[in-house]
Formats: structure tokens, sequence, C-alpha cells
């Protein structure tokens, strides 16, 4: 993949929109220097981001918004044409960007393009106004995205767009902090559009890989990325296969040669043994003077296929007799019978005869007396020995084929079995690690010969797994005490609340001692003045015992550190539950809401009397101003139903009602402080009842209740707790109401 900025880069070969507008700006007649200049572009540029439907403009447009908006920013700009200013930039740049086209057309025969700049929402609008969108994939726009460069995940946003596949990637661009050191950071190859009087950035760990004056270098570039980007086995392959090829076509070329100069040396010495044989035979025929046994002898011989012809020499070296096979024989070489008829030493060549290549051997021919009488030759066709030089080559060039081909195989099969294959896995390793997946492994492949498996790559391989297993590990732990820091967080600003709250609260009950004595005492005189089993002295005996426990409870606030001591021994729920139904009858009468119980008597159960009730009026209270929110015409009903577990160890006690219900994402938090559903709840009520029940060594849950047909009905507070093992033993009773 091949990255382009937009606003410098393909549009203008490195020169910044700010340098071409000032240019256009001088060439109307504009005086203001460019660093003035710069700063009214900048806030134009600015404007132009906040410009409504700037996302709906094409190039042009864009460019006349953009004139637009900077010239009332210039001292001298009201008496400039805007309109030629805008002209000459538009000129500019379509100018670029059409010399751009054919490189981009180029690149896009090969690799997926694409385009990262920041830019106003526009970007799409405006490269298909200049003609080029149809050669990009991917358009990063810093306005769609929400992402701005030198911001790394704007990159990543374009290296990894839908539908396209991981490969190595370029980033070309004009701005080294904006474009080329993020991209390097990424590891993205980076070209950097500068001139060549540009000051020269560092070029630590490469950076950047290439300097461009012009875009058209890239094309070069692109070309030696083609063969830097060539995986590791088709260089390999590229490597080993022609010269494979060479190695044997050579040794090919080397062993016929070889085999040829067999071939005629095999041949001279049948011609010379065939020489001997006849010299002996003749050496008596030699004196017939009808010479006919001489004759048959050496047509006889000639019927050979690889005899031609047979010739017979007087001592002086003249012709005496030729075999039928030759109707107009030609002598041997002069020279050469010469050199037989003197020194008696055979002698090899090649010569015509008849218009045919002969390979001959000439002999001497020695008589009775051991003296020589003649010469012999024996001439071989050439065609002969060359038909089987040609059957040599096309044996060779067949098994050499057979064999080439045997070898690239075997090697395709080794280069791809031992290299490609483990780096395919190596590089999907590494891209899984980078994306995060720190759980990836690379799979050991078993199959094959033991002795292709193992060795360097199989080393690298168990590197690459332990490596991903301590990220992995310390990920884990990362996350683990990230996660352990923010419930401490969580709960010392909890804890911070709560003592905020815990100071409120004692303040408040210090306020309401002094009036809470009053009401007492008040309370007291009148019951005192009351007669026996009235319904006024049943009241009035409900409101003192309901001062006694807020009484206890403002003693608890007012001493939180030294708190009382709870009295957490055997005890009734039952005889709990039912003095807060009795405590709450006004209440639930008051809000039309009819009370089940569903308890047995007694049900003995581990707890403090007191707090039950609070935890069990709080619950109660809970579902009534749940069921005050229902319409009138729904059923309003409360349950208090408990039961003991069949393991009796434990207790339940559920508070239900027929309401709402509590909103499934509100489960989770329901138990956190200051967490509240409630319009004007404080988020307190339920925390406070959870410890109050652990308190007592027990636990609270809550759950919404399935209807008849398992849609989620009300809600249901279940309060366990440790049940009493003991039967029939005195349990303490808690405060009456």
């Amino acid at each position: 993949m091949v990255l382009f900025d937009f606003g410098g880069t393909l549009d203008a070969d490195g020169s910044r929109w700010s340098v071409r507008f000032h240019a256009a700006y001088r060439a109307a007649g504009g005086k203001q220097s460019f660093a003035a200049f710069d700063r009214a572009f900048r806030e134009s540029d600015r404007a132009l981001e906040r410009l409504s439907g700037i996302e709906r403009l094409g190039f042009r447009a864009m460019v006349d918004a953009q004139t637009a908006l900077l010239l009332p920013r210039l001292t001298d700009g009201a008496a400039l044409p805007a309109r030629a200013i805008a002209d000459e930039f538009h000129s500019t740049t379509c100018t670029v960007v059409r010399r751009n086209e054919e490189l981009l057309a180029q690149l896009h025969k090969s690799y997926h393009l694409g385009v990262v700049s920041n830019f106003t929402g526009n970007l799409e609008l405006c490269l298909e106004e200049l003609g080029v969108m149809q050669y990009f994939s991917v358009v990063a726009d810093s306005g769609r995205v929400g992402i701005t460069k030198p911001d790394p995940r704007l990159f990543q946003h374009a290296l990894t767009w839908p539908g396209l596949v991981s490969q190595p990637a370029w980033m070309v661009g004009d701005n080294f902090d904006s474009d080329i050191r993020p991209a390097a950071a990424l590891g993205l190859a980076t070209a950097w559009l500068a001139p060549p009087d540009a000051p020269r950035k560092s070029r630590e760990a490469g950076v950047p890989t290439v300097r461009l004056t012009t875009l058209s270098e890239l094309a070069e570039s692109s070309t030696r990325d083609v063969r830097s980007g060539m995986k590791l086995s088709t260089r390999l392959l590229l490597f080993l296969l022609p010269t494979m090829t060479v190695v044997m076509v050579g040794y090919m070329y080397w062993s016929m040669a070889e085999r040829e100069d067999t071939l005629v040396a095999q041949a001279e010495q049948e011609m010379g043994a065939y020489g001997a044989a006849l010299g002996v035979a003749l050496r008596y025929a030699f004196q017939d003077s009808t010479r006919a046994n001489f004759r048959r002898v050496i047509n006889q011989v000639t019927s050979d296929p690889k005899i031609y012809a047979i010739l017979l020499y007087d001592r002086h070296g003249n012709p005496l007799l030729v075999s039928d096979s030759v109707e107009t024989p030609s002598p041997a070489p002069p020279a050469s019978l010469a050199k037989v008829l003197a020194t008696g030493k055979p002698v090899s060549f090649r010569r015509e005869l008849e218009d045919h290549d002969v390979f001959s051997v000439l002999r001497p021919i020695y008589g009775p007396d051991g003296r020589i009488s003649g010469a012999l030759e024996v001439a071989q066709p050439l065609s002969f020995v060359q038909q089987q030089q040609a059957q040599v080559r096309d044996r060779f060039f067949f098994n050499t084929l057979t064999l080439l081909i045997i070898v690239a195989v075997l090697t395709v099969w080794l280069v791809r079995r031992l290299v490609a294959e483990p780096m395919k896995r190596f590089v999907g390793a590494v891209q899984a690690l980078g994306r995060g997946e720190l759980a990836h492994r690379i799979e050991r492949h078993g199959r094959g010969p033991r002795l292709l498996q193992g060795g360097e790559l199989a080393a690298l391989e168990d590197e690459i797994n332990r490596m991903a297993s301590n990220l992995e590990a310390a990920r884990a732990r990362i996350m683990r005490e990230a996660e352990e820091r923010v419930v401490l967080e969580r709960r010392l600003r909890e804890t911070e609340k709560m003592a905020e709250v815990g100071n409120l609260a004692a303040g408040l009950a210090h306020d309401i001692a002094a009036p809470l004595n009053v009401i007492s005492g008040r309370a007291g005189l009148l019951l005192e003045n009351e007669p026996e089993n009235s319904e006024r002295r049943r009241n009035l005996g409900i409101i003192m015992r309901q001062i006694e426990r807020i009484t206890a409870i403002v003693r608890d606030l007012l001493d939180s550190r030294q708190r009382r001591e709870r009295r957490i021994g055997r005890m009734d729920a039952a005889l709990v539950l039912d003095g807060v139904v009795e405590f709450l009858d006004g209440e639930l009468t008051r809000n039309h809401i009819a009370l089940e119980r569903r308890y047995d008597r007694p049900l003995p159960a581990l707890g403090d009397p007191d707090l039950l009730h609070q935890v069990f009026v709080n619950l109660v209270l809970n579902a009534v101003q749940a069921l005050e929110t229902m319409a009138p015409e729904r059923p309003r009903a409360i349950a208090l139903r408990a039961s003991r577990a069949p393991s009796r160890d434990v207790v339940h006690i559920e508070v239900a009602d027929t309401g709402p219900g509590i909103p499934v994402p509100a489960l989770p938090h329901l138990f956190e402080p200051f967490f509240t559903t409630k319009p004007k709840g404080t988020g307190l009520g339920l925390v406070v009842a959870r410890s109050l029940i652990e308190e007592c060594g027990g636990t609270l849950e809550a759950a919404n209740e399935p209807n008849d047909d398992g849609v989620g009905g009300g809600a249901v507070f279940r309060v366990i707790l440790r049940a009493d093992r003991t039967a029939g033993v005195h349990v303490a009773e808690p405060a009456r109401v």
C-alpha cells in the first residue's frame, strides 16, 4: 500500500498551500510579507474548518471559500481580485495533479493507494473533482475520522481499512513532523517530499526511508520496493532456480562435448581395428595377381553400415583397389599416404568421398617378408557418428530437463516447507501481536520428515510464542493492577464520601437530639394520662418505641468511632417481620397496597432484631415507593416470604413487589454508594442495609421476579441469614412496635 498526503504532496509536489496562495496573492498585487500572510492564512484555515456545509464543497468551491475567508484578514485584501487569486491557485493545483496522475496510474497496477490528510471532511469530493479518486482505495480524512495528524491513529485507520489485506506500506508526505515521523513510528517505509535546500532531519532508525525532490522520483523507489518487498521464499527461488538451471545446462553441454569426443575416439578405434584385421587378412591376398579374393573380402566388410568404403594403395601410394560401394573414388591425401608408407604408423583424418563426409583411418599393409607393401584406408561415414551424437544430445537434453524439473519441484517444495510457511506463520503472529491479540500462538506443524523439522526457525517459533506469553502475562498483570487500582480509588472515594456523610450525619444527629428529647418527654406525659387498652395509648406506645429507636440511631451517629455493641444472637425472624408490618400498616393502607405474609412461626435465625427491623422497614418502604409509580388500575402488592433452606443452615427472607422492577443495567450497581434509580434518592439506603445485614453475618441480594409469562416482573430483595440450629430455645425478641 502507498499512502499519500493531500494538501502539499499529491497536489503540490512539496509546496504548502499557504506558500502557493501567497504566490497567487503576490501575482495579484498583494504586498504583505509571507510571515504576515501566513498568520492570516492559518486563521482562514481554522475558519474554513468551522464553515457550515464545508463537507459538501468540491475542490473549486473550497478554494473560493478559502480565498473569501482569507482576504478580509489581510490589510490590502479588500482591494485585490479574489477571483484571480482563486483561479491561479486552482490552476496550479490541477496542473500538478494531472502531472502526478501518470504516477498514480502506474502505482495503482501494483499497490492499493490511499490518502491520509488533515482535511475538512470533503476530501473524497475534491479527489473526484480533480479526476483521481478512481485510483484510491482508502481516504482517511481527519474531518470525517475525528483524528488529526500527527496522531498515529489516523495512519492506523488507513492501514486497517475494511476489505484490505494487511501489507507493507509507504507513506509519502511533505511534512516531516506530521507525515514522516508518525508513519515511521508505525513501521511504514517513508518518502519525504522536500526541496533540495530543506534542512536534513535526523536519519535515526532510517527516517525517512528515501528523500524526494519531486514526486516522479517515487516510481524508481517503488520499483526498489517491489524487489525489497518480495517474499523471502520468492527471492530464494529466483536465485536458486536460475542458478541450478545454468549449472545443469552447463554440465549438460560439457557432458555432451565429452561424449561426442568419446564417440569420435571410439570410431577411430573401430576403424583401426577393422584396418588391423583387414591388414592381417590381406597380407597374403595382396600377392594374388587377380586380387579376386581381396575384392571379395573388402566388399564383404563394406556391407557393414558402419563402413562406407575401403581403399587399397600400393607401396607408392597409388590406388589399387576400391570397394564396390564407391563408384568414383578419390585417393587419400598424399601427405597422409606418404607418412603411413614411410613410418608405418596409422593416421586418421576427415575428408570428402563422393560428396560424403567420412572419417578415415589409413594404416600400412605388410607383406610376407615383413616390409610395407601398401596402405589400407577404411572410411566410416560421419553421418553415422553424427547420428550417434544427435542421439546422445537428445538423451542428455531429456535427462537434464527431467532432472531439472524434479530438482525445481523439490526445491520449490522445500523452500515453501522450510521458509515460506514458517515465515507466513511468523508474519501472521507478529501482525496479531501488533493488533494486541496476545493470546495468538504459532502452531507447530509436525508433518513431514523429522530432518525438515526443528532448527533455527523452530527456535524462533518458540521464542515468538514465549514472547507472546510474556506479553500476555504482563498485560494481564497490568490490567489486574489497573483494576485493583481502580477498585482502591473507588473505595477511597467512597470512603471519603462516607466520611463526609458521617460528619454531616453526626452534625445532623446532634441537632436532632434536643428536639427528639422534647418529643419523647411530651409523648411520655400524654401516655401517662391515657387509660389502659385505649387506641390512643397504643399509638402513643408505638411513637415512644420509635423515638427510642431513633435515639439509638442518633447515638450511633454521634459515636461513629465506637459503635454500639450489636445484639447478635438467637431470635425469631417472624416476630421481626410482624413488627415491620405493624409499624408500616398505616403507610400500606394509605397507598392501597395489599400485604401478603408467607412465613412460618417461629423462624429461628441469628441476628440483631433492631438492625433487621431497620433493614426490612427500608426494603418495604422502597417497595412502597416503587408501587406509587404504578397506574391506579394495576395491582399493588408486597409479599413477605421466608423459609428455611433444606440444608437448615440458612434462612431466606424475601421482600417482593409487583412494581416495574429494577432496570437491568442498574442491577450490578445497586449496592454502590450514591447510586440510585429514584429521582430524589440518596443512594445510601441499600448500602446501609447491606452493611447491617453483613454485620449480622448474612447477605443481601437483589433481582427481578419473572412473571407467569417469563417476562421480568417486580423487584425482589433476598436477605439470607444464618439459621439457629437449636430447636425450642428461647430467642430474643425485637423491640416492640
